[in-house]
């Protein structure tokens, strides 16, 4: 019988991913891209700001990730994580900023708690339209043309970098309908996280991303899952898991309500 291991965790992307070029048909596959990081949540922002981002309304999701660079802030360079939460009725984005110091081998790494830098809520006009169903993984097998790949990042800003990257991985079907409904965001934020084993053996992944333009946003989530297979390798599994259907659930905001339309809240407000 295959030993998965124990202790099921998250991890997210190790960074550095080929993008798919604008209009791809088929998404790029996650059975060799690395998972080794501990994703950032809603758990690790400051309790202040969570509070101020809960509502008493229907729920739809919530994601944080991290900038690919580093920021200044009081003439100090620092790590800045963006994060959002969408409610019927209304989408929160916050950006929080920490410290950070020199770390081994020249790299840096993080100190001290996250603080609030800013936050901004969107009001939602009407009812969200939800669609949910099944999409076909559609990886284009190595050597076809159906994927088009690029030897360089898409020219995107540091802050949708991550959303950029997971972007990639949805079915082309599933990343032209959330275009088409905010072709130009503003706000494009999201992760894929993984759960896998303690011996390496993917579980499930969720692909999670907002994008807010100047009149909707569109939150997609795409999940999948497999069983571990008696005998199988990691390898394996990765391979199943890369070709397995997304169930994918997307919602569409209308935004400019008459409570609030994209105020900028300070903190403590």
């Amino acid at each position: 019988m295959t030993d998965v291991g124990s202790g099921a965790h998250a991890v997210v992307l190790r960074g550095g991913s080929e993008l798919t070029a604008p209009g791809s048909p088929a998404a790029v596959s996650t059975e060799s891209v690395a998972f080794d990081r501990r994703p950032v949540s809603w758990d690790d922002l400051p309790s202040d700001l969570r509070d101020r981002t809960t509502r008493a309304t229907a729920f739809v999701g919530e994601c944080a990730g991290l900038d690919a660079e580093l920021d200044v802030a009081d003439g100090l360079p620092v790590q800045v994580c963006r994060a959002w939460r969408a409610y019927r009725d209304v989408v929160f984005v916050a950006e929080v900023v920490r410290s950070v110091a020199p770390g081994p081998r020249g790299g840096v790494e993080a100190v001290g708690p996250w603080r609030e830098r800013a936050l901004a809520a969107y009001a939602v006009r009407g009812v969200p339209d939800r669609r949910v169903g099944s999409v076909d993984a559609e990886v284009a097998e190595p050597g076809s043309e159906g994927q088009v790949r690029m030897t360089q990042p898409a020219p995107v800003p540091s802050a949708h970098a991550e959303a950029a990257t997971a972007w990639t991985f949805l079915p082309g079907a599933v990343r032209a309908g959330a275009e088409g409904r905010v072709p130009e965001p503003t706000v494009w934020l999201g992760t894929l996280v993984q759960q896998q084993s303690s011996a390496g053996f993917p579980l499930a992944q969720d692909v999670l991303v907002l994008r807010l333009g100047t009149a909707a946003a569109v939150v997609v989530r795409a999940t999948r899952s497999v069983a571990a297979v008696p005998g199988a390798t990691v390898a394996a599994q990765r391979a199943r898991m890369a070709r397995t259907p997304w169930l994918v659930e997307q919602v569409t905001f209308a935004l400019g309500g008459p409570d609030v339309q994209r105020a900028r809240l300070a903190a403590g407000s």
